[in-house]
């Protein structure tokens, strides 16, 4: 299946032109791979004065053309010099990419030496859980002063786009001492075909299929080119550490990979500070991995301040964005509570205590000819001592329909306290008002007139005036369906 698609990508490819540069203005030295190869290569990679490489350690295994140097390397990658590993061939890794639904024509054959495809690597098989191939591995001892190693590395492949999430998982490691630091910033994650795409992690990943295809070589993806990636790790200071650096082809040998390390990048210190890689590191104050503006984390990843409505959960923000049914206009969360007025998840109805909706704001059905009564419908029964449309406490009328702060039940009078005391005002008399004991059932008779003379006579004399006045101005608006 995929012979066939070869074949039919190549045709496709000679047929079509590409907008991108026509001659390559990176410049690639292949190399034989002898020993003073690995050496020279090693010794490529080393910039810092506190770290040595150990004489004689050094070794390249792979296709003889899959190593070499580059200069002119910001003809598609972010730095300039380095050394390139791959399972093809480094003299085709340069554009323009004139097919990007296949591998280079020159490719398209299983890489062949001595009558047999080069051989994968063990360690990267048992790191993808398939077999490899091809397989293109620098490695070497070195004595470093710090205890810690970092180094710069893009990763490209022609497995893109077409085979993400398929067997040919294309794959590359960085082993430290036996770990792979090859690593999505922040987490555990190896980078590969699968887990770095235009899907998965996209921020460290850029597109370079037609008919854009904007960077100056073959290959179809490349990870690392748009947020910079620094492989690094612990190491024990003033002994002898191993490096092993490889890249292969996952369950066939075709479309090609390759690792470029930039010269000079392997300095026994952390990686310097560079924003959006995901990581924070000294001088940052965040780090989300890009560099876009109006997310909480600025493009030089400085905190930003948090801005209500941006569809980010800021600090001091509960929720975002606001919908007025679980998240306000000031980002804060909006309780869950039958009788606010907002039908919210788990609700099917406002307000409650309706012929249409219960107290628990669940739709009820009543027949028409028999309406019922509950608290909360603005009339007011016999059972209760107010009713402002509505369930919700601390406006002046209880959830339960209580006069709030002076109910009369506060006022209790007779044998055993089974009645209660209030001021009766006769309309248009005030002064005949005098203090009556009687029966609760008799209370919302009088209160329908003067809601708020719970108590005796005395006692209410000296809460008169702006008191009294706002009360029942409170009472009347509540009638009205205007205090909710």
């Amino acid at each position: 299946m995929r012979k066939m698609f070869c074949v039919l990508a190549y045709a496709a490819a000679l047929l079509s032109l590409s907008p991108a540069k026509t001659e390559a203005q990176i410049q690639i030295m292949p190399l034989p791979g002898q020993p003073t190869d690995a050496e020279n290569l090693a010794k490529a990679l080393i910039g810092s004065p506190g770290v040595t490489l150990v004489s004689g350690s050094a070794s390249f295994t792979g296709f003889n053309d899959g190593s070499g140097f580059f200069t002119g390397g910001e003809d598609f990658l972010p730095f300039n010099e380095g050394i390139f590993l791959t399972s093809g061939r480094v003299s085709q890794l340069p554009g323009p990419n004139t097919g990007s639904e296949s591998s280079n024509p020159d490719l398209f054959d299983d890489q062949i030496e001595k009558g047999a495809i080069t051989p994968g690597d063990q360690q990267l098989s048992q790191l993808v859980g398939a077999p490899t191939f091809n397989a293109a591995v620098l490695e070497f001892s070195f004595i470093p002063s710090h205890d810690v190693v970092s180094f710069r590395y893009v990763f490209g492949s022609e497995e893109y786009n077409e085979f993400v999430g398929s067997e040919f998982n294309d794959i590359f490691a960085f082993f430290l001492n036996g770990s792979n630091i090859a690593l999505i910033p922040g987490s555990q994650v190896e980078i590969q075909i699968n887990s770095v795409n235009a899907k998965s992690n996209s921020q460290f990943f850029t597109d370079n299929t037609l008919p854009a295809a904007s960077l100056n070589t073959k290959l179809d993806g490349l990870v690392g080119v748009s947020r910079a990636l620094f492989a690094t790790g612990p190491v024990i200071a003033g002994r002898v550490n191993t490096m092993r650096l490889a890249v292969a082809d996952v369950a066939d040998a075709r479309f090609d990979s390759a690792v470029a390390i930039e010269r000079g990048s392997f300095i026994d210190a952390p990686p310097p500070a560079v924003c959006g890689n995901g990581s924070v590191e000294p001088g940052e104050g965040c780090d989300d991995a890009n560099t876009l503006p109006g997310d909480g984390c600025s493009p030089t990843c400085a905190i930003e301040q948090g801005v209500c409505g941006d569809g980010t959960v800021d600090p001091l923000e509960q929720c975002d964005p606001p919908d007025g049914v679980t998240c306000d206009k000031q980002c804060q969360t909006i309780p869950i509570a039958c009788g606010n007025g907002i039908v919210q998840p788990g609700e099917q109805c406002e307000p409650p205590n309706t012929n249409t909706c219960d107290a628990s704001c669940h739709t009820v059905e009543f027949p028409v000819e028999f309406p019922v009564e509950f608290c909360g419908d603005e009339i007011l029964e016999s059972n209760e001592e107010c009713d402002d449309g509505n369930t919700v406490s601390g406006d002046g009328c209880s959830s339960d329909c209580r006069i709030e702060g002076s109910a009369c039940s506060d006022f209790p009078c007779g044998r055993r306290g089974s009645k209660v005391e209030l001021c009766h005002v006769p309309p248009g008399n005030e002064r005949q008002k005098h203090t009556l004991c009687i029966a609760p059932s008799a209370v919302p008779a009088h209160l329908t007139h003067h809601p708020v003379y719970c108590g005796p006579c005395d006692f209410h004399h000296s809460r008169r005036g702006e008191d009294d006045s706002r009360r029942g101005k409170k009472k009347d608006d509540a009638r009205k369906g205007r205090g909710r």
